[in-house]
């Protein structure tokens, strides 16, 4: 890794770690070991944020439905588990990621900077394709996994 991207994964790990611990009290963890939960693409639920200004690129949130639902429960304060839609976990997601992105691209630009993002998207199975993923983080919250992947090529130009 160069320099910019250590700078980048650091506070990418950050933004992850306060956003989920802030908006789910659940602790992240930034260590991967012995993690049960590992997922198959039929059981992701996602989540894609534009980020359009100062240069384009995204942020994708990928959890497992599992993983969805213990969020979403802590979200909503104990919801019932036949309450819980799959727009209720898109929304939610959708959320964590705008909370994230804000944080990231707040850390990462300079104090007067400006920055614009888009309007998540989200759904459930195989991640949609995005190209120049230049960072992929993967956490866990208790023993699931939460990655959150950067892409486009001009972050690696920002000056951080």
């Amino acid at each position: 890794m160069t320099e910019t991207t250590d700078i980048l994964t650091s506070t990418l790990t950050l933004a992850i770690a306060q956003t989920i611990e802030n908006m789910t009290f659940e602790e992240v963890d930034d260590e991967m070991e012995e993690i049960d939960n590992y997922y198959h693409a039929e059981e992701m639920c996602w989540s894609i944020l534009p980020i359009l200004k100062p240069v384009n690129g995204k942020l994708a949130l990928v959890v497992s439905n599992e993983c969805a639902k213990l969020l979403i429960n802590n979200v909503y304060d104990e919801i019932q588990e036949e309450e819980i839609s799959d727009n209720a976990i898109n929304d939610m997601l959708s959320e964590i990621i705008n909370t994230i992105g804000g944080r990231f691209m707040d850390s990462v630009l300079a104090s007067d900077q400006e920055f614009e993002l888009g309007i998540p998207t989200a759904g459930r199975g195989p991640l949609p394709e995005h190209n120049n993923i230049i960072i992929s983080k993967s956490t866990s919250v208790g023993q699931n996994i939460v990655t959150v992947t950067l892409s486009g090529d001009g972050f690696i130009k920002l000056k951080t």
